[in-house]
């Protein structure tokens, strides 16, 4: 099976939780010999690399204007068409049974529409809770507006839709916990969403024997707003503990001010960082817009007590009173955390998050992320067996270059029917004709494509039926005498029309106007070489 991949970010230079799991899932492809595709954004480079049995494609196209952050929506038409003429060029000639988006960037988006017209079956990849952190990046950026409460909650409403319009292509959405999963069910209740989950590396985060004076809190994660790190501020009255911050971010030293008596350590990796764990005595996470938190697990595999919020993501690993506590308000996070002063207390919540966390096997996690593949292409085919699914693939591949043509052709007919009645009548009629017959021969077009591998006669006599009822019904309404004589000769033409399509389709494998061009311009070409070449045997 081929799999493509779409991150909106280059995954070799970042750091962070959906990063490190598509890493992992590169490494994990090249071990299994899985062929996958990685499609990244990156306004440095332009070209494809090869590892193993992963490839790496680099796009550089980029928005000029952006007015919201990259992971929500691009307002410039021309990024989206660039994006999906990139993608359709490649997407056609690698032939991919299925793709994966990682997010609602328009990056992702462009490529979900081209593989839904090129019959691709799509995956989205449900990683960040969007709706939950734009309030803590619009309260930032418009909070001296006026009236930046109701813009906040207008963009609130709005990324909210956009999200919804870009995960309704999926044919299949891959949750990180039951509780998102939940959540995606209430707004996409006809899509299939199955758990996912993620792994840890028990072997490198592990327990370490360890004595402190005061009693060791960490986080570890980015360090920005939506993160609630200012929550941790009921610290500082308290002498016997020590906070450690492991991570960087944009509003580090803002943080660093509301915090000034924790210890900062920045990016920490691999050894360094589980030592960091390992040396500590209690996990807190006060995050509440974590799809799935990975430090979590590392915290729990560590041997480390969790403390979290209940909209933290972490429900499905951290049990409340056997290996952490989730909490539902900033008095109970500190209540909770002066409760594990017991040390028995702490220790044996240590040997059960240790054993809750070896069950976290990423070759497991994996195993499902490659079945995953399979089953979306299932979906997609049992869709495609109902009614507005078809209807709605029709519209993906409306075939905008017979659409074109034809309404070229229409409209100057009409217009010259026309014109004895004066030039801006026949502008006007013909320009009408080029609208309609846009519409109806890029839709018709498309569903004879869609038809035509199902079965041959149905692609020529359904669409040639919609063509006439539409037409007569244009006809019906514009006044035209003799209508049974009008839908006869539609219906005649149609059918003429959709034969010729399917000939030439068993004969050339294509009814695009510009590929069958090229086909008889070299038909005609040859023919002029085979006749020098008979002249030439003859003289």
């Amino acid at each position: 099976m081929k799999v493509a991949v779409l991150i909106h970010s280059n995954i070799l230079k970042k750091v962070d939780g959906m990063t490190n799991y598509y890493k992992k899932l590169c490494k994990y492809a090249g071990a299994s010999n899985h062929k996958i595709d990685i499609f990244l954004q990156d306004d440095e480079q332009d070209q494809k690399i090869q590892d193993n049995c992963v490839r790496f494609f680099f796009s550089k196209v980029k928005s000029s204007f952006q007015p919201l952050p990259k992971a929500f929506l691009s307002l410039n038409p021309a990024f989206y068409i660039k994006l999906m003429w990139y993608f359709h060029k490649i997407f056609k000639k690698e032939n991919y049974d299925c793709i994966q988006i990682s997010s609602a960037h328009p990056f992702c988006f462009a490529a979900a529409l081209v593989a839904k017209r090129l019959n691709i079956p799509v995956i989205g990849s449900y990683h960040t809770l969007l709706p939950e952190y734009l309030p803590y990046w619009s309260a930032e950026r418009f909070h001296s507006f006026p009236f930046g409460k109701l813009i906040s909650k207008l963009l609130g409403l709005f990324v909210t839709f956009w999200t919804r319009v870009v995960y309704c292509t999926s044919d299949l959405i891959l949750a990180p916990t039951f509780k998102v999963k939940n959540a995606l069910h209430q707004r996409f209740p006809r899509t299939k969403i199955e758990v996912i989950g993620r792994g840890v590396n028990s072997a490198l985060f592990k327990p370490l024997n360890n004595r402190n004076q005061k009693m060791r809190l960490l986080y570890v994660g980015r360090v920005s707003m939506e993160k609630d790190l200012e929550q941790l501020s009921f610290l500082k009255k308290y002498d016997d503990f020590h906070l450690t911050i492991v991570g960087e971010g944009r509003d580090l030293n803002r943080i660093k001010e509301t915090l000034p008596f924790a210890t900062f350590k920045g990016n920490l990796q691999n050894g360094h960082l589980a030592r960091e764990y390992g040396s500590s005595d209690i996990f807190v996470f006060p995050s509440k817009t974590d799809a799935y938190a990975n430090v979590v697990s590392e915290a729990l595999s560590s041997g480390l007590p969790v403390v979290a919020f209940n909209d933290a993501g972490v429900e499905d690993r951290v049990q409340t009173g056997v290996n952490g506590f989730l909490v539902s308000s900033t008095q109970d996070f500190e209540a909770v955390i002066i409760r594990l002063k017991d040390a028995a207390l702490r220790e044996k919540m240590s040997l059960q998050a240790r054993r809750s966390a070896l069950n976290l096997n990423w070759d497991l996690i994996f195993e499902r992320q490659f079945n995953a593949f399979s089953l979306a292409i299932e979906e997609y085919n049992k869709k495609l067996k109902k009614f507005f699914p078809i209807l709605r693939k029709v519209l993906y591949s409306f075939n905008f270059s017979h659409a074109f043509l034809g309404s070229l052709k229409m409209g100057f007919y009409v217009f010259l029917a026309n014109a004895s009645a004066g030039i801006l009548a026949g502008v006007y009629s013909g320009l009408r004709q080029s609208l309609i017959s846009f519409l109806m021969v890029g839709i018709n077009t498309s569903f004879f494509e869609f038809l035509y591998f199902r079965n041959r006669k149905l692609a020529i006599f359904l669409p040639s039926l919609l063509t006439t009822i539409v037409g007569t019904t244009i006809h019906f309404f514009t006044g035209t005498p003799n209508l049974i004589t009008t839908a006869a000769t539609i219906f005649g033409l149609a059918l003429f029309n959709f034969s010729m399509l399917s000939e030439i389709h068993k004969r050339h494998a294509t009814i695009s106007p510009w590929e069958l061009l090229k086909i008889f311009v070299g038909y005609f070409a040859n023919s002029k070489k085979q006749i020098r070449i008979k002249r030439a045997s003859n003289v």
